[in-house]
């Protein structure tokens, strides 16, 4: 018999900062409340997921990571996770289930002299014993230039999400890259990435 889990939020959405050459008016990002119940084997679930403010920053990423509002507005951090610089760093050992979804805009002029885009998000996890980043979720999608080319449309969104649940270490630090930040508009709404730890009642 598996005991009764309950999953609790220990850290909670990181709103994307996308406004590199955009003008800088922060938008909220109201808040988000998902809870639902699995049963499997008497395993219940219950999450909840609050929501955040983007604040303007002048660049979007930080070398190649993405970097996330954290403070402002309705960003919340808690549990011992700490953000910096584009790192979500794990406070200590368990189960987690980490979440990312991205959104890009594409104006169809990109799609000149080509047949296709390939959209990609990642969340990778530098981990101390690899010293490296290394792949922990990957989010693509394939756009097929012709077919918007021949209907005349001016713009392509695509949303990519990703989520699941990976045994982590204190300190591994969780990193999000995407194939065309540049892509990316200032929606809170629609891009978003955290973590939450699942922790077991006895």
């Amino acid at each position: 018999m598996f005991n009764p889990f309950f999953s609790f939020v220990v850290t909670v959405i990181l709103a994307v900062d996308l406004t590199a050459h955009t003008e800088m008016v922060p938008h909220l990002f109201g808040l988000c409340i998902l809870c639902f119940t699995c049963k499997k084997k008497d395993l219940q679930s219950y999450f909840v997921f609050l929501s955040t403010l983007s604040v303007p920053k002048r660049n979007i990423t930080n070398g190649k990571y993405l970097l996330w509002e954290h403070e402002e507005g309705r960003a919340y951090i808690d549990g011992g996770f700490r953000y910096y610089n584009g790192s979500l760093v794990v406070p200590r050992k368990g189960f987690y289930r980490v979440f990312l979804q991205t959104l890009y805009e594409i104006d169809t002029s990109h799609c000149v002299g080509k047949h296709f885009l390939v959209l990609s998000s990642f969340v990778t996890v530098y981990q101390q014993s690899y010293n490296e980043d290394r792949p922990l979720l990957t989010a693509e999608d394939t756009v097929i230039c012709k077919d918007y080319k021949k209907d005349k449309v001016d713009y392509i969104k695509k949303s990519l999400f990703t989520s699941g649940t990976f045994k982590l270490d204190a300190n591994d630090k969780l990193h999000v890259t995407s194939s065309h930040p540049d892509f990316m508009p200032q929606n809170e709404y629609q891009s978003f990435f955290g973590a939450h730890k699942c922790v077991q009642i006895n």
